[in-house]
């Protein structure tokens, strides 16, 4: 779950600041939600990650803890968040400008940034629910 979390997370923080910077002004606060959402997702997924790869004793110790549970609920709900207020402010602000400019990139990656984040919201949601099951012992 990690690896699909922290690649998809890169993904979305990429496609915004290579497409989405230049038009943080013009997209507003939905554009700067989105960031903080993307790079404190994926730096935790990151490093519990990595703590999962390099230590079995910490892949037991974290996922019986109510951090990792707590951590995804708070992932899932920013998410969905920002990924709801990115999206319109993307169609509204975006989409007439994609309409009348020639080779307009930034309407269509960062669409893409906002579904993937949905998706992302979707599989953290789903870990939070595996890692309840799991801190309940049900395994």
């Amino acid at each position: 779950m990690k690896y699909s979390q922290s690649g998809l997370g890169f993904f979305c923080q990429s496609l915004a600041l290579n497409f989405g910077i230049h038009y943080a002004s013009t997209i507003g606060p939905s554009f700067q939600s989105f960031i903080t959402t993307a790079s404190w997702c994926l730096m935790t997924s990151f490093l519990l990650l990595i703590c999962y790869v390099f230590s079995k004793n910490s892949f037991n110790l974290l996922k019986s803890s109510l951090f990792e549970t707590v951590f995804n609920i708070v992932a899932a709900f920013s998410y969905i968040t920002s990924c709801s207020y990115l999206g319109y402010a993307v169609n509204v602000f975006l989409q007439p400008m994609y309409l009348i400019t020639p080779y307009f990139q930034v309407y269509p990656a960062m669409s893409a940034a906002y579904m993937v984040g949905t998706l992302l919201a979707v599989i953290y949601a789903y870990d939070a629910y595996k890692s309840y099951r799991y801190f309940k012992g049900y395994r």
